[in-house]
């Protein structure tokens, strides 16, 4: 993971260690513009990774929207294969290249305006980004049949599935667009039934021990 350290911790850090000539120097007067306290910073940074995951193909309207340059999407496109990766190396550019302005309601902002409201859900650290990654992870070519049990019809699977040869992939970009369409309907117990209905109850059974051991069900 990574962690930004405070120019007090690194003027410490030297004293301690006993470097004189670095003792003498006065960190926090040089580094003040670049450091970044460590709480706001590993807020944005834990919660790139769960983000890209259900972003899925709209990585590039959320670029825009923090400010990303269509050179550095075009960039992005050509070096990654696949749109999580592109998705991660944009947030993490943004993060490092604006510094204190990356801020997580930054991120939030930009992922409203792009019409991906329950995405920013995620920001705040709700379960659905390891939900989804769950059940991408489990369901296989599997994914069409929960699609259907959550009311897919089947030219709209197609055209998810003509997006993405990755069959975990289309089950995320799937599972985003149910939630975007149902809003708060799109529940984690709707989700366990439509599992069920699917008969994919290995998934559904990893979901109620993970989620719903002390008898709540995360809304």
């Amino acid at each position: 993971g990574y962690y930004t350290y405070t120019a007090e911790e690194v003027q410490r850090a030297v004293t301690n260690v006993g470097i004189v000539h670095l003792e003498e120097f006065n960190i926090r007067e040089h580094l003040q513009d670049i450091f970044i306290d460590p709480p706001e910073i590993d807020g944005v940074m834990r919660r790139i990774g769960p983000i890209a995951d259900v972003v899925g193909t709209r990585w590039k309207d959320l670029a825009r929207h923090i400010g990303i340059d269509e050179a550095a999407i075009t960039a992005a496109e050509g070096r990654f294969p696949d749109p999580v990766s592109r998705c991660t190396e944009i947030l993490t550019n943004w993060r490092r290249d604006k510094g204190p302005d990356a801020t997580e309601r930054a991120l939030e902002e930009a992922l409203v305006a792009t019409g991906l409201r329950t995405v920013a859900e995620n920001v705040k650290g709700d379960i659905w980004p390891d939900v989804i990654k769950t059940v991408k992870d489990m369901a296989g070519l599997d994914w069409k049949d929960l699609a259907y049990e959550l009311g897919f019809n089947r030219g709209t699977v197609e055209v998810i599935e003509n997006k993405n040869r990755d069959a975990r992939q289309n089950c995320r970009d799937m599972l985003h667009e149910w939630r975007e369409k149902e809003g708060r309907k799109a529940s984690l117990d709707s989700l366990i039934l439509a599992l069920r209905q699917a008969e994919l109850n290995d998934i559904a059974d990893k979901l109620e021990m993970t989620y719903m051991g002390d008898g709540d069900v995360p809304q």
